[in-house]
């Protein structure tokens, strides 16, 4: 009850989006994989039935897998790619700016508006951002689904945690939701 997260993460877990990792342990500290947040951006649309995915073909990706079904989804979705054409990496660990991606092909998929409440946010470590998801990093961290750490950096290629993700995707919901609100 002492996490930073803890809130978010009660909140997602009472919603369906967050799970346990077994033994009635969140673990917020643990590297979170691709797969997972995948799992975690799906489970906060409605009514989603993953299983009617088209499969994406990934080698590393057997239909005997929990996340089979989310990856299709995924993929199909446009909210995520491959590592390759054969290779998803399902299990490997996320970091910032894949996750950054991936919330930001997740919200074209929603035809979610995001707000520029943060825009102009600078980093001492942009130069790190790889090209690829400088967009996607400018575009989440203007909404301010996700930020910088207290040093100043954003640290581009590190490991997010459960916590991390379980923030963004609070955040991402929230957001969600009051455009519903204002919109009725």
């Amino acid at each position: 009850s002492s996490h930073w997260a803890y809130e978010y993460i009660g909140r997602l877990a009472a919603r369906g989006v967050v799970n346990g990792m077994g033994d009635n342990f969140y673990q917020p500290e643990a590297n979170l994989t691709r797969a997972q947040f995948l799992t975690m951006l799906s489970k906060t649309i409605y009514g989603l039935d993953p299983s009617q995915s088209v499969p994406a073909g990934f080698a590393d990706v057997p239909a005997t897998e929990w996340y089979y079904n989310y990856v299709n989804w995924g993929y199909a979705s446009g909210i995520v790619n491959g590592m390759d054409e054969t290779t998803f990496a399902p299990n490997d660990n996320i970091t910032r700016e894949q996750m950054a991606i991936m919330l930001s092909n997740f919200t074209r998929y929603t035809e979610l508006m995001l707000p520029e409440t943060k825009a102009g946010t600078t980093f001492t470590d942009s130069s790190m951002i790889s090209p690829w998801a400088a967009e996607a990093v400018t575009k989440i961290v203007s909404s301010g689904v996700m930020s910088g750490y207290p040093e100043g950096n954003y640290n581009p290629q590190g490991k997010a945690t459960r916590a991390e993700a379980a923030t963004v995707v609070y955040k991402l919901i929230m957001i969600r939701d009051n455009i519903a609100k204002a919109n009725h």
